[in-house]
């Protein structure tokens, strides 16, 4: 309990000081909120476009496939809020050697590395997330179980994408910069942003079963549609086995890093 306290503590400093720093340059807090409002409307408007021209894609109706958009976009929401700035600043950390000095802290590098940076505008429209995903979930009639469910789905989402993008940054102890890392990163993103049935079925089973960025998003939704739940089970081994092995393949790059005082 103490331990959680401590950490939970560090990362109320982490949002002060990055709310601090946000609100520090008005203009851009702004803007951001902006191109987040400009990138909701054109997923949602994308969508709806082909529906004008179709039923279903795939195996889903049109309420369902927006409610997996809206779900997609809150998960974004979460992840630009929480994670994404930090995974820019780790290749700069490595090349500048600044990642000396997290290494001597007395608190999880891999938590000061992944959550020190935190996005409050992105925060503005968390709202709207929300009310798109309990609006296509209105007109799919879900029952409150359905709806008590989403959060913890959100959860384990979160999770595993979180895991998977990790595991990506360690190459960057490998590579002379982190961009390129990062580019790889947002490209699987992307590629989870769509229903696994819209891919061929060789990459289908390649990015559910052993890269598994396919279950990030249809995972909770076959349990929620379908009560297919196999998925959702798959994709709790995944983050099981993740997390300890996660520590010791960043024990190992940490081990092969080179600091700028070195």
């Amino acid at each position: 309990m103490d331990t959680l306290k401590q950490y939970l503590s560090v990362y109320a400093k982490f949002i002060s000081t990055s709310v601090t720093e946000a609100l520090s340059f008005r203009t851009s807090f702004a803007l951001l909120i902006i191109m987040d409002l400009f990138f909701y409307l054109a997923t949602i408007s994308s969508v709806e476009i082909i529906y004008m021209h179709v039923n279903h894609i795939g195996q889903w109706s049109r309420p369902q496939l927006m409610f997996f958009i809206s779900y997609i976009l809150l998960l974004d929401n979460f992840h630009m809020t929480i994670l994404s700035q930090n995974f820019w600043e780790l290749g700069l950390s490595i090349r500048q050697g600044n990642l000396d000095f997290d290494i001597l802290k007395p608190i999880s590098n891999i938590f000061i590395t992944f959550f020190r940076k935190f996005r409050p505008s992105t925060l503005v429209n968390t709202p709207l997330c929300i009310g798109l995903l309990y609006h296509y979930g209105g007109l799919l009639h879900f029952t409150w179980k359905q709806y008590i469910l989403i959060p913890f789905f959100l959860f384990i989402s979160f999770s595993l994408l979180a895991l998977l993008e990790f595991f990506l940054c360690i190459m960057m102890f490998f590579t002379k910069e982190g961009n390129g890392i990062n580019f790889l990163r947002m490209g699987f993103q992307q590629m989870s942003r769509w229903p696994d049935f819209v891919y061929q079925k060789n990459f289908r089973r390649i990015f559910t079963f052993a890269i598994p960025f396919l279950l990030i998003g249809p995972a909770p939704m076959y349990a929620l549609f379908d009560n297919r739940w196999q998925f959702l089970g798959i994709t709790f081994i995944f983050i099981l086995l993740g997390y300890p092995l996660l520590h010791l393949l960043w024990n190992f790059a940490l081990s092969k890093y080179s600091s700028a005082s070195s």
